[in-house]
């Protein structure tokens, strides 16, 4: 996996205080990004697993989302299937 440099840098410019980014911090920024899209994606594709599907669901993103504190912060982003105010998989995050 890797992410675009260019991508990283346009979005950390998104900030309206952030007017110029040193390379190595999208570097770093970059990295970062990749092994915690490794690691939840790994987390997802263990439940799926789990379930005896090759296939990773909303759900098993939700699910690792809700089981693990360190992705804690993403409930709001991926709630529950068919939870009380749900509203399934985010559409467009601007």
């Amino acid at each position: 996996l890797q992410i675009p440099k260019a991508a990283i840098k346009r979005i950390m410019k998104l900030d309206p205080e952030v007017s110029q980014v040193a390379n190595d911090a999208v570097v770093l920024v970059a990295k970062a990004t990749e092994i915690f899209l490794e690691k939840f994606a790994g987390a997802a594709r263990a439940r799926a697993t789990a379930r005896d599907r090759g296939t990773v669901k909303y759900e098993d993103l939700a699910a690792a989302a809700r089981r693990e504190s360190n992705y804690e912060f993403l409930t709001h982003v991926l709630p529950e299937p068919g939870g009380a105010g749900s509203q399934g998989p985010v559409q467009s995050l601007k």
